[in-house]
């Protein structure tokens, strides 16, 4: 059998980057829709294999008409508005796992 090579510490790293980030909501990497002149659509997919992905629509509407509410207006505060609620989920996730490393500490000490 042939010996696999030793990774060099930079390789290490970035293996621990990726799983570390496994999982997570790809942020920077929004993708932007344009349907039509007043609809929107921006979707986010998450860093797992065959995971979920995230959409929103946004539409101007009649009472954003009513109100004055331009449509370019609207779509940068939805814009991120979704952002946000995607690093809110990101950081929900990191501090359960981080939750999870202190009991499996626990357990191989009580082991």
């Amino acid at each position: 059998m042939g010996t696999k090579p030793i990774p060099n510490p930079q390789e290490v790293d970035d293996l621990r980057k990726w799983i570390a980030s496994s999982g997570l909501w790809e942020v920077d990497k929004i993708r932007i829709h344009y349907i039509s002149d007043h609809w929107v659509q921006f979707s986010c997919e998450k860093k797992v294999c065959n995971g979920p992905t995230e959409f929103r629509n946004v539409q101007h509407t009649l009472i954003d008409r009513i109100k004055g509410r331009s449509f370019d207006e609207k779509v940068e505060v939805e814009l991120q508005q979704f952002v946000s609620m995607l690093k809110l989920r990101n950081e929900e996730i990191l501090r359960l796992r981080g939750k999870e490393e202190l009991l499996r500490g626990m357990l191989k000490e009580k082991l």
